[in-house]
């Protein structure tokens, strides 16, 4: 499937150990399956699944056609970023597979010895090291040796980060934050600025038992709401009302987008949902949310309109995101739109979430960063079902300096209550400790 992606870089390194010889015996048949695993590789996980208007299915074979003239390593290259460059998409490459002793893969990271110190320069976005969070400026403590062995086997390796002392801290405070709440889930936290994953600490670091990893399938809750929000704005909505059914002691509400995150208004959502499929398609609907990372959804587009309502509205069924996808979401909402979205309804959205702690289902944080100049805001989710004090709780949220929106927070706690509950008091406590980290580092700076 395809997936969210700021950028998309293409390892070649990992196809030539499983593909080619030494490059003495390199036929034309192995510099052909490279190609094809090359092509695949960037039609399954390209961000844009409509390629920027590359007809890619035709670029292959056009290009693979002139795989008969390539006799080397260099050809190959050539050829290959030829077809790669077609996407118009920065920071898409191929490492050319004379770079990697033919009989072993690495990790998908480049290192170069800086100062007597070796440095990673680069890391792929696709493979492992990425998705265990190795980045560029990392110094490489164990042997670069370790960076590579059998195709599949473990990498052990040792680095200290090039911000290691504050993501530890991080990652300590999570772990404590989790054992203190005595519940199973995780804190997540990337920087907006970087888009990096500083930290996904699970409840099982903190021997609370398991936690979902960051790349677990998750049920969204109401945390769909803020997709669907963003549906409904790039398609021109915004001063659209929709009907908030009457509950408790309150009448029908009409309301804005905004009142919708605000409230949490389940029957307002639930009829934006239907509205957006009979006006421009369920098929345009569901790409979008497939585009904004909801890739695990399985609604059917002719599906009966209460099952439309009950899917894009609650987030209990028939649809899962994991903490990456969502992460990655909220990524582009806190950095103005970036690739995804509109900056207008990237401002919008940033608005409303900061209003659902102001006024909405997350007041129990309101105060909680009074006289600190920085700003929360995010969305609650509870569920599945009438569960009471047995529901999950989901915090999805969005940290800001006074300048600039900094961090992307997300909490699930699960089997504690309200998402404006524990969850939101969870998140709210790890935005108290990135503002006075960052506070403290402002004191120690010569500047």
């Amino acid at each position: 499937m395809r997936k969210i992606l700021t950028a998309l870089v293409v390892a070649a390194v990992a196809f030539a150990a499983q593909s080619m010889g030494a490059k003495d015996e390199v036929t034309q048949s192995k510099y052909e399956a490279l190609f094809d695993a090359l092509w695949a590789k960037v039609d399954q996980n390209f961000y844009d699944p409509h390629f920027h208007g590359v007809d890619w299915r035709a670029a292959g074979t056009r290009y693979r056609e002139k795989l008969p003239r390539v006799h080397s390593d260099a050809e190959f290259e050539r050829l290959a970023t030829a077809m790669l460059d077609g996407l118009h998409a920065s920071h898409t490459y191929i490492r050319p597979p004379s770079e990697s002793p033919a009989s072993s893969a690495g990790i998908g990271v480049r290192v170069h010895t800086i100062e007597g110190r070796d440095v990673v320069t680069q890391v792929a976005p696709l493979s492992d090291a990425w998705r265990a969070g190795l980045r560029p400026g990392d110094v490489l403590l164990s042997s670069q040796s370790s960076l590579r062995g059998e195709v599949g086997s473990p990498a052990q390796v040792d680095v200290a980060r090039c911000d290691g002392t504050r993501r530890a801290a991080l990652e300590a405070f999570a772990r404590q934050a989790l054992h203190d709440a005595d519940a199973t889930g995780f804190i997540h936290v990337r920087d907006v600025s970087s888009g990096r994953v500083l930290a996904h600490v699970t409840s099982a670091e903190s021997n609370q038992g398991n936690g979902p990893g960051i790349d677990s399938p998750v049920l969204p809750l109401s945390v769909i709401k803020v997709y669907l929000a963003a549906v409904w704005l790039e398609h021109g909505f915004g001063s659209t009302k929709v009907d908030c059914a009457p509950s408790a002691n309150k009448l029908v509400r009409h309301m804005l987008i905004d009142d919708v995150l605000i409230s949490g208004c389940d029957s307002a959502a639930g009829e934006m949902a239907v509205m957006l499929r009979k006006k421009f398609g369920a098929s345009k609907v569901l790409r979008d949310l497939y585009r904004y990372g909801i890739e695990n959804l399985t609604l059917k587009p002719d599906a009966s309109d209460s099952e439309w309502r009950r899917v894009l509205s609650l987030g209990e069924d028939q649809v899962k995101t994991t903490p990456r996808q969502l992460s990655a979401f909220m990524l582009a909402i806190g950095q103005g739109g970036g690739k995804l979205l509109s900056a207008a309804t990237a401002e919008r959205l940033t608005a409303a979430l900061e209003a659902v702690v102001q006024d909405g289902t997350a007041t129990s944080i309101k105060s909680a960063l009074n006289n600190t100049g920085w700003h929360i805001g995010g969305k609650t989710g509870t569920g599945p079902g009438e569960c009471g004090e047995r529901c999950d709780g989901w915090f999805a949220s969005l940290l800001r300096d006074p300048h600039h929106t900094r961090y992307v927070i997300l909490v699930l706690i699960q089997g504690r209550g309200l998402g404006g509950g524990l969850a939101a008091r969870t998140a709210a406590s790890t935005a108290q400790f990135l503002a006075a980290q960052e506070q403290s580092s402002a004191r120690k700076s010569p500047h």
